[in-house]
């Protein structure tokens, strides 16, 4: 009898101390899950609102730079109609003053000012400079790279070939007054072809640039 009573009265604190030995993994494992639940959880967020920053950011840089170009679209369309206006001036400009030489009549034709204004291209810098393009639809960053290169070599073109054709002995020469008139008004041609160029490509890409910009 006694050694029935010591079987029966050790069973429970055997399986007492089984059952502690199997609870001890599983909440063992239930804090690891939980850990690794939560440290995914913490990437995901972090990842959504790097998402979201680049997103901001993309958006920001976009509307900044369709800004721009409108209004470099206003500039060259008043630029063609000044380059145009010279052109007629100086089809009809009176060259029988033997005193007077080329560069006199173009002054006084254009104002004293033979430059074009120039156009802005500080929000396309800022976009290439903080790294924002990886961030835009390709198709339209390279839509944003043509009008901004093409509009950098207008007017680079322009200042360096007027440059080049006024500055020089013959333009200070009465004797050659009537062919340096007729070179600049060829020049000013140029010029406002180009510019209308520009303005096509401005034209041509700004409805999809404001559409990606919403």
């Amino acid at each position: 009898m006694e050694n029935e009573s010591t079987v029966r009265n050790s069973a429970p604190r055997n399986s007492t101390r089984r059952t502690g030995r199997l609870r001890f993994p599983s909440r063992l494992l239930f804090e690891s899950l939980l850990i690794i639940l939560s440290v995914a959880l913490g990437f995901v967020v972090a990842q959504w609102r790097e998402r979201a920053a680049e997103l901001e950011l993309a958006a920001r840089v976009l509307h900044d730079v369709v800004v721009e170009i409108e209004d470099n679209l206003a500039a060259v369309e008043g630029q063609i109609a000044r380059h145009e206006a010279i052109i007629e001036r100086l089809a009809e400009v009176d060259v029988s003053d033997p005193e007077q030489s080329g560069l006199d009549l173009i002054f006084r034709q254009v104002g004293g000012d033979l430059s074009g204004r120039p156009l802005r291209q500080a929000a396309w810098d800022a976009a290439v400079s903080s790294g924002a393009l990886r961030l835009i639809d390709y198709n339209i960053a390279a839509a944003l790279s043509e009008i901004y290169v093409a509009q950098e070599n207008v007017y680079t073109q322009f200042l360096h070939q007027t440059t080049s054709a006024i500055y020089i002995p013959d333009t200070f020469n009465p004797a050659r007054r009537r062919e340096v008139v007729q070179m600049f008004r060829w020049l000013m041609q140029e010029a406002a072809g180009r510019e209308r160029f520009v303005r096509d490509l401005y034209l041509e890409h700004l409805p999809n640039l404001r559409d990606a910009a919403i």
